[in-house]
């Protein structure tokens, strides 16, 4: 693929030429903790809000009674499984 793209001198993210291996989304739960945590630094405000929408699915899964909040703490306890 960079073959190509290089051969054809295609526009691509740059955050590629910063050592990211994969882009899309963010705090991706198949990413190492090492990038997420890399993630975590260059975005913070998006981790909090991340943290943020958890902390609300923890309290209403608490709240209806489901079970599956059992394995949780908190809501960034979740963010962080």
């Amino acid at each position: 693929m960079w073959e190509f793209i290089r051969t054809h001198n295609l526009p691509y993210c740059k955050l590629y030429d910063e050592g990211w291996e994969r882009i899309g989304c963010l705090f991706c739960p198949m990413a190492k903790i090492k990038e997420r945590l890399v993630q975590i630094k260059r975005y913070p405000s998006f981790a909090k809000s991340f943290i943020k929408a958890f902390e609300r699915l923890y309290t209403n899964r608490k709240m209806s009674g489901k079970t599956s909040v059992n394995r949780w703490k908190s809501g960034e306890h979740m963010f962080w499984w």
